[in-house]
């Protein structure tokens, strides 16, 4: 959850929005030498196969508002950053912030539906690219979206526009920080839904960038995917999804620190030895049983039996407060948390076969994509070496299975970093690679698994 919170310290900006509809100008993206969007499989793992929605009819601007009660300018990010102990110069603030929020359609299962994201900008006329800010875990329902959490959810992207970029950040399916209410709960760790949202909030934002006057600079989609724990889910996979999805955005760079993309691995790990990991797991089967439909119920996987009757309680607790592990923080066994069969295949290293269940950690496992990636994007992969949460050897023993599959990355380990602390204490490092990125610098280390180093620079 890397959210710079300390950002939440200046929740008192002045400013009231302003706010209005837009209609969707001529603007739709180039898409005639894409591959079909066809190609991209759909009802994997239950439901029935069903129809992508036309390009054309997603990513259109529902309404958007001025959210000038976020706005923050170089000198006020400068003093959070001092405040928090940070380097007056460990990053380039140079820029104010203007920042805007917006509903948008998007698809799920073949269906629109509406989703929320906030925009920023720097206060400048240059010409500047555009960064995809994907969040980390805040819960599963409406009050939990980042744009619901006033300046602390908007950290990332006020972090970031003060460097010099425009910053998209979608709230996520099931997470709508304003406006009407989400029907469903939020699908937790699920790729595709994650990525489309994702990639709409993307398209929606270069749709209304050309309507808002108080904006000067000259914004590109020229794109760097960029996030952490979930939001480096969401970064990784929407590099994969878009190629078909989003063909015209001119993709740059993926940022993905702490990121789950072992789930058969970490579903192996939080079913046999108990810790964060296991609860969190739990959390995605219960999500995964309510996107993709199974038949079979919950509790096949999770125990219902008292006094946490995790398969009829969970999904209900993680739709109903954003600190709803507060209800379980006294879990001290695997035993009641998932079922006797669930933890064999664990041990026995069968989860992949596990019914529609293995089918799903299986899908949403970077490595076993249920589709080929066709993209040749630079990541930066950054794991922390001491995370039990997303569990770090997972991460390691993932870097050889997608090197092997042609990803060019760099990586990163945080020697001796807790989860968080991984994330939050690599961001010049993240950030100097994202410039070289931009500047056409070229990749010169060899895809592996690195040697650990002190991710925070010293003084």
């Amino acid at each position: 959850m890397f959210r710079l919170s300390l950002l939440c310290l200046l929740a008192g900006c002045p400013g009231l929005p302003d706010s209005g509809d837009t209609d969707e100008p001529d603007t739709d993206l180039d898409t005639s030498d894409a591959p079909p969007l066809t190609d991209l499989p759909t009802g994997v793992c239950g439901p029935t196969p069903y129809d992508w929605v036309p390009l054309d009819q997603v990513g259109t601007v529902v309404s958007w508002e001025r959210a000038s009660e976020l706005d923050l300018s170089a000198q006020a990010i400068r003093g959070v950053l001092a405040g928090a102990g940070l380097p007056a110069d460990l990053l380039d603030i140079r820029y104010d912030v203007r920042m805007y929020r917006f509903r948008y359609l998007t698809q799920d299962r073949g269906q629109t539906v509406e989703a929320t994201a906030l925009l920023s900008f720097p206060e400048t006329d240059e010409t500047v690219p555009t960064v995809a800010w994907l969040h980390g875990t805040t819960g599963f329902m409406d009050e939990c979206a980042p744009s619901a959490a006033g300046i602390e959810g908007a950290a990332g992207n006020l972090l970031l526009s003060s460097m010099g970029v425009a910053v998209v950040s979608p709230d996520y399916l099931g997470m709508n920080g304003f406006g009407p209410a989400s029907e469903n709960v939020h699908p937790y760790v699920i790729a595709e839904p994650t990525a489309v949202a994702s990639l709409d909030a993307l398209r929606a934002a270069w749709r209304l960038t050309p309507e808002l006057s108080g904006v000067d600079a000259d914004v590109t989609r020229q794109t760097i995917l960029f996030g952490g724990s979930e939001g480096g889910f969401a970064a990784l996979w929407s590099e994969l999804y878009a190629p078909w999805y989003l063909p015209s955005a001119d993709m740059v760079g993926v940022v993905a620190s702490v990121p789950p993309t072992d789930v058969v691995g970490l579903a192996t790990r939080g079913a046999t030895v108990e810790g964060a990991t296991s609860l969190a797991l739990a959390g995605a089967l219960a999500t995964y049983s309510d996107w993709y439909g199974f038949d079979e119920p919950l509790t096949e996987v999770l125990t219902d039996e008292a006094p946490y009757e995790l398969a009829s309680t969970l999904l209900p607790a993680m739709n109903g407060s954003c600190d709803f592990g507060d209800s379980y923080s006294d879990i001290s066994s695997v035993e009641t948390v998932y079922t006797e069969a669930f933890r064999q295949a664990a041990t026995d290293g069968t989860l992949a076969d596990f019914g529609p269940w293995g089918c799903a950690l299986t899908a949403n496992s970077l490595a076993t994509a249920p589709f080929e990636r066709i993209s040749d994007t630079p990541v930066l992969y950054v794991y922390s070496g001491a995370d039990d949460l997303v569990y770090h050897q997972t991460n390691r023993d993932d870097i050889p299975r997608l090197c092997a599959q042609g990803y060019d990355m760099d990586t990163i380990e945080c020697a001796g970093a807790g989860h968080t602390e991984g994330a939050a204490s690599s961001i010049l490092l993240q950030w100097e690679w994202v410039q070289d990125r931009l500047g056409g610098v070229p990749m010169d280390d060899e895809c592996g698994v690195p040697e650990p180093i002190e991710c925070l620079p010293e003084g």
